[in-house]
């Protein structure tokens, strides 16, 4: 009987191991796929930058440069799931240093929109850290991207 007991905590053990490696590559592939994705959207504006104004080459470019931008938008998604389907770690965070990381993190489209960001803030919070760091990544990345046109963001 109680080997039986052991097969079973095995079983559920590879179980638990099997999952957890399923998650990290399921991360590592999306975060690799989104880099490529991101150099090809990026070389296709370079190629719009230089073809005419119209014709069929520049419908083309145009349209890999928006299905790369699309796949890499997935590609984010599922690199979000395979971090949320962790146990969650709560611990006490810096909020100073996780949005100076932040910051940091979106200096290509805050330098692209000509945004200016200030920090103030002080003190922790009780939380996830990678997930904060999402969060607010995606909020100063909706602020600097959505912002009205006649404003500087």
């Amino acid at each position: 009987m109680l080997a039986l007991h052991a097969d079973v905590f095995d079983a559920a053990d590879n179980e638990h191991r099997t999952q957890e490696e399923l998650r990290e590559f399921s991360y590592i592939v999306s975060h690799d796929l989104a880099t490529e994705f991101r150099h090809v959207a990026e070389f296709s504006k370079f190629l719009l930058k230089d073809l005419p104004h119209d014709g069929e080459s520049r419908r083309s470019a145009a349209i890999v440069c928006s299905a790369a931008q699309r796949c890499q938008a997935m590609l984010e998604e599922v690199r979000v799931y395979s971090r949320a389907q962790q146990p969650c770690a709560f611990k006490l965070v810096n909020l100073e240093r996780l949005m100076e990381t932040v910051a940091l993190q979106a200096s290509g489209p805050i330098h692209q929109n000509a945004a200016t960001v200030e920090i103030s803030v002080s003190g922790e919070v009780y939380g996830n850290e990678e997930w904060l760091r999402e969060l607010f990544g995606r909020l100063l990345l909706n602020a600097v991207s959505f912002a009205a046109a006649d404003v500087a963001p």
